[in-house]
C-alpha cells in the first residue's frame, strides 16, 4: 500500500491536472499537488453508454468535500464534476468547500433548485473567489434563479455564469434582468435553451440600458419574439459595453435583428468609458448585415401574464417558508445498519451519518456494496427523513427526491 502511495505522489508531481483515478486511494483523496480537478465525463446520448469511471460516486462526495476544506488543498483553484450524478444532496455537501475555487463546473449534475439555493448560499457567506460558474443542464427553474441572481450583484467576484440547457422562464428572466443591473462585475451569461420570452427578453433589455460590465449574452433558443427582440435592442441603444448577443434559433425577423445588430455597433446614446466605438464594431452579433434605421420606440402590450407571474412567485415564497418550517419540524429516522465492508466508517451507520455524507438523494444500494436486506432499490431519505430534512411542517414525509432531479 505504501509503494501505491509513492507512485501516485510521483505520478501527480508533474501533472497539475488531476483526474479521479489519479487522486483517489482507499476511500480518500490526495489532492495536495493538483491545482485543476478535472472529474468530468463526457455527455452520452444513450443509456447503453458504459459508466464514466472519472465520475464522483454519491460515496466519495463527502470525502472529497474533507480533502477541499483541508489547508493544504489551497492549490486547487479549479473543479470539473460534469456529468457526476450528485443531486442536491451531494451538491449542498459539497458546498461549503467550494469557496476557496475560482472556477466550477456542475453541467449535468442534477443540482435542481435546492442544489443551486445550497451554492448560493455558499457563495454569499463563505467570501467566495468564484469567477466561473457552470451549472448548465440542471433542470434549474425560476425558483432556483430567484437566490441565485443575488450571488452576481454589486462586487461579486463572479465574472461567468452559464445557466444553459435549463428550465428558466420569464419569470427568471426578471430576475436576472434585475440582478444585472447592480451588476459590476458579471462579463459573461449564457441562457442559450431557455425560455425567457418576450416577458423576461424585456428585463434584460432594460439591464442592459444601465449595465456597462457584460461582454456576452447568448439568449439562443429562448422563445423571444418581435417585442423582446426590439426590448433587447432598445437596451443596447444606451449600453456601449456588450460586444457579442446571441439570438439565434428565436423565430425573429430579419428587421429586428437587423436594429439589434446596429444598436451594438452604433455609438452609444449615453457614452461610456468601458468600451470604444472601435471595438464594438469589430466583435460580432449573429445578424448578417447593419441597418441603418432608427429603432423604433417599443410599446409593449399591456402585462397579461403579470397576474399569473405574481401567483407564481407568491408560490415560491411560500415554497421556501414550507422549506424553512420543515427544518424545525420532528420527524423519524429509521436505522441504525450494521456496515461491515472495507471502506465502512463504522460497524453501524445511522441515519445522522448518511447525512453527513451527503448521500441522501441516493439509494442504499448506491453506498453499500451489499445493501441491508429489503433495502437494496429504497432511497435513503424515505428512511432518514429527520436527517435528511424530507418532513413537511405536518410531519409527513416529502415526496421522493428523484422527482427533483
Amino acid at each position: 500500500m505504501r509503494l501505491t502511495c509513492i507512485c501516485l505522489l510521483a505520478r501527480i508531481a508533474h501533472g497539475r491536472v488531476c483526474n479521479h483515478t489519479d487522486v483517489y486511494v482507499d476511500g480518500k483523496f490526495a489532492i495536495d499537488n493538483c491545482v485543476e480537478l478535472d472529474f468530468s465525463c463526457p455527455a452520452t446520448s444513450t443509456s447503453r453508454a458504459p459508466a464514466c469511471r472519472n465520475a464522483l460516486l454519491p460515496r466519495e462526495v463527502a470525502a472529497l468535500g474533507v480533502a477541499l476544506a483541508t489547508p493544504s488543498a489551497g492549490s486547487v483553484t479549479s473543479l470539473n464534476l460534469r456529468g457526476s450524478p450528485l443531486g442536491p444532496a451531494g451538491v449542498t455537501a459539497l458546498a461549503g468547500a467550494l469557496t476557496k475555487l475560482t472556477t466550477l463546473s456542475l453541467a449535468s449534475c442534477r443540482v435542481g433548485d435546492k442544489g443551486v439555493k445550497a451554492i448560493t448560499k455558499s457563495l454569499l457567506e463563505g467570501g467566495s473567489q468564484l469567477q466561473r460558474l457552470d451549472l448548465a443542464h440542471n433542470s434549474v427553474s425560476d425558483d432556483g434563479v430567484r437566490p441565485l441572481a443575488t450571488a452576481f450583484k454589486g462586487d461579486s467576484s463572479l465574472q461567468v455564469l452559464d445557466l444553459s440547457w435549463n428550465a428558466i422562464g420569464q419569470r427568471g428572466g426578471r430576475y436576472l434582468g434585475e440582478a444585472l443591473k447592480e451588476s459590476h462585475n458579471l462579463l459573461e451569461l449564457r441562457l442559450a435553451f431557455n425560455g425567457v420570452a418576450d416577458r423576461g427578453a424585456r428585463s434584460l433589455g432594460e439591464a442592459l440600458g444601465v449595465n456597462s460590465a457584460l461582454r456576452l449574452l447568448n439568449l439562443e433558443h429562448n422563445s423571444i419574439k418581435e417585442e423582446g427582440g426590439r426590448a433587447l435592442a432598445k437596451g443596447l441603444r444606451t449600453n456601449g459595453a456588450l460586444r457579442t448577443l446571441l439570438l439565434d434559433g428565436n423565430g425573429l425577423s430579419n428587421a429586428t435583428l437587423l436594429e439589434a445588430a446596429a444598436a451594438l455597433v452604433a455609438e452609444p446614446e449615453l457614452p461610456t468609458p468601458t468600451t470604444s466605438a472601435s471595438a464594438r464594431a469589430s466583435d460580432t452579433l449573429r445578424a448578417s448585415a447593419m441597418s441603418e434605421e432608427d429603432i423604433e420606440e417599443i410599446s409593449f402590450d399591456d402585462d397579461v401574464d403579470a397576474t399569473a407571474e405574481a401567483a407564481a412567485e407568491a408560490a415560491a415564497e411560500a415554497r421556501d417558508r414550507q422549506e424553512a418550517d420543515a427544518s424545525t419540524t420532528p420527524c423519524e429516522d429509521g436505522g441504525p445498519w450494521a456496515c461491515d465492508e472495507a471502506d465502512c466508517p463504522a460497524p453501524l451507520i445511522d441515519c445522522t451519518m448518511l447525512a453527513e455524507l451527503g448521500v441522501c438523494a441516493s439509494r442504499f444500494s448506491d453506498v453499500w456494496e451489499v445493501p441491508p436486506k429489503g433495502l437494496e432499490a429504497t432511497v435513503i431519505s424515505t428512511r432518514c427523513r429527520r436527517s435528511c430534512g424530507q418532513c413537511t411542517s405536518a410531519g409527513s414525509a416529502r415526496s421522493d427526491p428523484r422527482d427533483e432531479l
